[in-house]
């Protein structure tokens, strides 16, 4: 991004379609990312990928003793010791999208 600048346009849906796909089939696998942030995402030609699963677990409403990830990029439900879900993982994304759209 420093780079390049903010994401617009066809690049930017690149992006969050790309991340969107990722996250499906995640959490079709029965899956909880966790830590979904810019650094866990790698550019590739052929679209985004999602790395770095140290924080995931499996899908469900379940609370994980501490609180790990990154703050922010964490939904409030983590700091308030509610349950994580998928949700979590779209709030994230949400921010992943934010941030490429503003350029960091």
């Amino acid at each position: 991004m420093a780079e390049s600048g903010p994401y617009q346009g066809d690049r930017l849906r690149r992006l969050a379609v790309g991340v969107a796909t990722a996250l499906t089939a995640i959490h079709q696998a029965g899956i909880v990312h966790r830590d979904l942030k810019p650094d866990n995402i790698i550019l590739s030609p052929d679209g985004p990928r999602v790395i770095d699963f140290g924080v995931a677990r499996e899908a469900g409403p379940t609370t994980i003793g501490p609180i790990m990830g990154s703050p922010n990029y964490m939904p409030p439900e983590v700091f308030d010791g509610r349950a994580v879900t998928e949700a979590a993982d779209l709030w994230a994304w949400g921010l992943v999208v934010l941030f490429a759209a503003r350029g960091g």
